[in-house]
């Protein structure tokens, strides 16, 4: 049990508090670590954690400013359950003040992690949407897409594409940074750029998890949606995952996308019951 009237001291995770964190993060009950990272790719970022006064870690928070102006909460985790509120809100208030100077605007949380979002909720996290998942077993892939569209793996230099193709797709939430494309089209066995008459236009990444496909991102630059892009991708990856011999083939999106929604439904996705609420907390101007 913490004792609060003896406040755990909180400080920056320092280079020589790394593996210390990175144990703690394996060894908790209540830990958190975001899906698009790895545990050494997480620890990258600037961290905050707190101690007891035996010297115990009993809390840590990791925040980055990765898709600018919008910062993610990457990973977090708890030794206790026992008064969790105030311990994450010194943590929260180190981060902010950082995140602020840094010229973040909001906090994002996204995550299927109920104790963590009832914490940030507590700390003055909101719903923005909320993510919804779909799962297609055996069927016949209904259409192939538009013929004039090429596809090639990524290569590399694809990643500030791919990620210029996210700025105008999505809304900042939602944008990967050229370095984690970096990262995907090294480690993910499926990775394809779409190009009309030699322009990339689109992309589509997917993993194969415990034995099933799942597709990361499909993208299209606004300005080419409607011409058959987004289901030439689709059909790709679908038949990538038949080839692979795995099922099923899940992805998720967000509730309130109704394009990218009407096109899963119409190439067999069956929606499924998880839904993950997408938590955003406005961040005040530096000071």
């Amino acid at each position: 049990m913490m004792e609060m009237r003896h406040p755990p001291a909180v400080k920056a995770v320092e280079e020589r508090d790394k593996p210390a964190v990175a144990a703690f993060l394996r060894s908790s009950i209540w830990s958190f670590i975001h899906a698009d990272y790895d545990e050494a790719s997480a620890l990258q970022w600037p961290g905050y954690l707190a101690r007891n006064r035996a010297g115990r870690l009993v809390g840590v928070l990791g925040c980055g400013l990765d898709r600018p102006p919008v910062a993610s909460v990457l990973y977090a985790a708890l030794d206790s359950w026992e008064q969790p509120g105030p311990l994450f809100h010194r943590l929260l208030i180190a981060h902010e003040a950082d995140l602020s100077r840094a010229g973040a605007q909001e906090l994002v949380f996204i995550g299927y992690v109920p104790w963590l979002v009832r914490i940030l909720r507590r700390q003055g996290f909101t719903t923005r949407t909320t993510i919804i998942s779909y799962a297609r077993w055996d069927r016949p892939i209904p259409d192939a897409g538009s013929a004039q569209v090429r596809l090639r793996p990524a290569a590399p230099e694809d990643a500030e594409t791919a990620a210029g193709i996210d700025i105008q797709a999505f809304e900042p939430m939602w944008r990967y940074p050229p370095a984690l494309h970096a990262a995907m089209i090294a480690r993910l066995p499926y990775y394809r750029i779409a190009e009309w008459e030699g322009l990339p236009v689109g992309y589509a990444s997917g993993d194969i998890v415990l034995g099933q496909g799942q597709i990361i991102r499909l993208a299209v630059r606004p300005a080419w949606q409607g011409r058959g892009i987004g289901r030439r991708l689709l059909a790709d990856a679908l038949e990538f995952f038949a080839q692979q011999g795995v099922r099923p083939v899940t992805l998720n999106t967000q509730a309130d996308n109704l394009r990218s929604r009407r096109l899963y439904e119409a190439f067999g996705f069956e929606r499924v019951s998880v839904e993950v609420p997408a938590l955003v907390k406005p961040l005040p101007p530096a000071l």
